[in-house]
């Protein structure tokens, strides 16, 4: 393929020549065919003035891999170009050849050489019996200047270069060139081999670049100087710039706030902590070669952030799936206007890092609103970590919420394991029932609230802990601290911020839409389609008048009972009970577990309660009596009546 050929541009300038091509120029040119398979060889003849802008401009294009060019142009395209630069150098065979062109021309001879003296002349001349003359220049005025002289003292023939021959032969002197066919084709298979090294260098440089590229940490490789050879988009983004304008910048001017000298003298296990424009990294320098010698020096540079992100991930790993918040604040059923203000305010408590304290009774769904918190908040790809405080013995709940050391009890697990909090990190811990949690642990988490850092049992150092602690509890703390079995500090660390969630009973409204979703669930999870739904209407007027001790727990037990009862109604056994659906479905016994419950209201006065069940129905219906009386199961005119006497009252 064209592509794959080495692209090589033969330079040949001249200060002022006649006719083209020149005579070096048609010598390269019979020699490029022979290089066809490899190399792309053109061969420019040009005036010395035009030169360099020429190779700039091929450079720039990228239409040349590299040059080829004799005596004093190429020394001069070597000072101002980047792109290298081979020079046809002459051999002694080229001598012998040249002496041997110019004794046929006349014995008054002189070598024009660039910058030194060929040291093979003497040699030649005793062997052709011929005195020579030898000179070197510098610049092309000395190549005037010379031949001028040369002219002047009688010498007929110069040996020089492609330039050096125009002058003399523009003094009307004879011009031998000292180059040969083979020395010119020696310098093409030197460009050929510089060639198939730059590429080789490159796809390395390509591949090194590949992995940094991938890298999520900052990398710079710099060499004994501490000039940038080597560096990804990650490390340049830390200090505002790209990855091709550090290159070949020196360390210290990309990077003033890392003193290259310290990491080089000392590397602490784990590196330096260092702040740059508001980001702390995590440095680390290790040397490119094990010799004392300084070859270079590797920087890795990580982001804090992203180090606790893969910490986070790799915790995530060790806990597997288990840890997860899987409802959301929109899923809870909030027709009642306190359950809307209480989905209003968790959503702005979402918001915020702060500790958060949930108090109602059991069955209330307060595990539901630290999901609901969690999964609303900027931690939601974090864990969520739920603990139960009073289902679990005191050394139990101590070992499981701060984790262990290896040995630290018999029948530890070896290599010790992480507690609920380090599993938490980064995420939400819930602390369910705590209220019920032993003083000594009380003492123990409080510690943790204030320093955010835990140490595991038998363990001798701490580890830092970034977690949102949501508590929850359907106990009466402030009596319990007036008791002394709760403890005040912790109180007051704990109820940043407060939700107190209501009873079933105080929000009725919720009442129909609470039904729906809980039978969806149940239908969903035994299997059951749509049917169950049906029973909803016929219990919903039971539902509004029963007191609800077990709350939404007792509610969804309940409504399971019903979905069961309904997906079987045909069978002989519930068939004989069809009648009596509502008792079966309630059971026997909740009467004297709602008996037990020393709720006010249930205290109130009968007729007062069924005077505030008419007006919750009336609101669930939006005002619309004959939906309401249904609900309730009365008569319009009944629901009418209570209305009325509640208002005459």
């Amino acid at each position: 393929m064209k592509n794959s050929l080495a692209r090589i541009t033969v330079i040949i300038s001249h200060l002022d020549l006649h006719s083209y091509p020149s005579l070096l120029a048609r010598e390269v040119q019979s020699i490029v065919p022979s290089f066809s398979d490899v190399a792309d060889v053109r061969v420019m003849d040009l005036p010395f003035r035009d030169s360099l802008a020429y190779a700039k401009e091929a450079e720039r294009s990228g239409e040349v891999e590299i040059f080829v060019c004799a005596g004093a142009t190429g020394a001069f395209l070597q000072k101002n170009l980047a792109t290298p630069v081979v020079l046809m150098k002459s051999t002694g065979n080229d001598l012998m050849l040249a002496m041997y062109e110019a004794i046929n021309h006349s014995t008054k001879i002189a070598v024009l050489s660039y910058q030194k003296t060929n040291v093979e002349l003497a040699h030649t001349g005793d062997l052709w019996k011929v005195a020579f003359k030898s000179y070197q220049y510098s610049t092309l005025d000395q190549v005037k200047e010379q031949v001028s002289n040369l002219r002047t003292s009688g010498c007929e023939v110069v040996i020089g270069s492609s330039m050096v021959t125009e002058v003399a032969t523009a003094a009307g002197l004879i011009g031998v060139l000292l180059l040969s066919a083979r020395s010119i084709r020696l310098a093409i298979d030197e460009a050929l081999l510089l060639i198939r090294s730059q590429r080789a260098e490159s796809s390395r440089r390509r591949h090194i670049n590949a992995i940094l590229r991938h890298l999520t940490d900052g990398v710079v490789a710099l060499d004994a100087t501490g000039k940038i050879q080597a560096a990804n988009e990650v490390f340049a983004g830390f200090f505002n710039a790209s990855a091709s304008d550090i290159i070949d910048r020196h360390f210290n001017d990309v990077a003033p706030e890392l003193d290259i000298h310290q990491y080089l003298k000392s590397s602490p296990i784990g590196g330096f902590l260092v702040t740059v424009k508001q980001r702390t990294l995590l440095v680390n320098a290790y040397p490119l070669s094990d010799e004392t010698e300084n070859d270079g020096t590797v920087i890795i540079c990580q982001d804090t952030n992203a180090v606790q992100r893969a910490d986070r991930r790799i915790r995530s790993g060790a806990r597997g799936q288990d840890f997860r918040a899987t409802h959301c604040l929109s899923e809870i059923a909030a027709a009642a206007k306190k359950t809307q203000y209480l989905v209003k305010l968790a959503a702005v408590y979402a918001r915020t890092d702060s500790t958060i304290l949930l108090q109602g009774e059991s069955g209330t769904g307060k595990e539901l609103f630290a999901q609901g918190i969690h999964n609303d908040s900027a931690r939601a790809h974090g864990p969520f970590v739920a603990v139960n405080c009073a289902a679990l013995p005191e050394t139990l709940l101590e070992s499981e919420l701060f984790g262990y050391e290896d040995g630290a009890f018999s029948g530890s697990r070896r290599g010790g394991k992480p507690g609920l909090f380090e599993l938490a990190h980064t995420g939400t811990i819930f602390l369910d029932e705590i209220g019920d949690m032993p003083l000594p642990l009380q003492t123990r988490l409080l510690r943790v609230l204030q320093e955010r850092e835990v140490m595991r049992l038998g363990g001798t150092h701490t580890t830092l802990v970034d977690v949102r602690v949501i508590a929850a509890t359907h106990q009466n703390l402030i009596k319990q601290i007036s008791n002394g079995t709760f403890r005040r500090d912790l109180f007051y660390r704990l109820n940043v911020l407060q939700l107190t969630l209501p009873p079933l009973t105080e929000r009725l409204e919720d009442l129909p839409h609470l039904c729906h979703i809980i039978m969806e669930k149940i239908a969903k999870r035994l299997k059951l389609g749509d049917a169950p739904h049906q029973v909803i209407p016929t219990l919903l007027p039971h539902f509004f008048k029963y007191h609800w001790p077990g709350n939404v727990r007792e509610l969804e037990n309940i409504l399971e009972r019903a979905a069961i009862y309904f997906a079987h109604k045909d069978e002989p056994l519930f068939l004989q009970q069809e009648s009596d659906i509502v008792n079966l479905i309630f059971g026997p016994s909740v009467t004297e577990i709602g008996e037990e419950r020393p709720a006010e209201h249930l205290r109130s006065d009968p007729a007062l309660r069924t005077v505030r069940e008419s007006k919750q129905a009336v609101n669930i219906c939006a005002g619309n009596f004959s939906a309401a009386a249904k609900l309730l199961g009365i008569s319009r005119s009944t629901l009418y009546r209570r209305m009325k006497s509640n208002s005459t009252a």
